[in-house]
């Protein structure tokens, strides 16, 4: 089993951490921010700054799971 930890572009502390299962497929850990999702897109607020850190789909293919990552675009930058 593999972690990762991801960073709030914000603050710089974790914002998740994925584990990767022994089928491959990238699952939030415990602990992580919870993803949300309003008319702006999917998003977590950061447990350490309170900021609001969007969020992107991954493509995948077809059948796979959501797979998400930070966007670019940060209102904190």
């Amino acid at each position: 089993m593999q972690v990762n930890s991801v960073q709030c572009p914000c603050c710089k502390k974790e914002l998740y951490r994925t584990v990767t299962n022994s089928e491959g497929i990238r699952e939030m850990a415990k602990g992580s921010s919870r993803m949300e999702q309003d008319n702006n897109g999917p998003f977590m607020v950061c447990q350490h700054c309170s900021k609001r850190v969007l969020l992107e789909s991954v493509p995948t293919p077809q059948g796979s799971p959501v797979q998400w990552r930070l966007s670019s675009t940060q209102s904190c930058l």
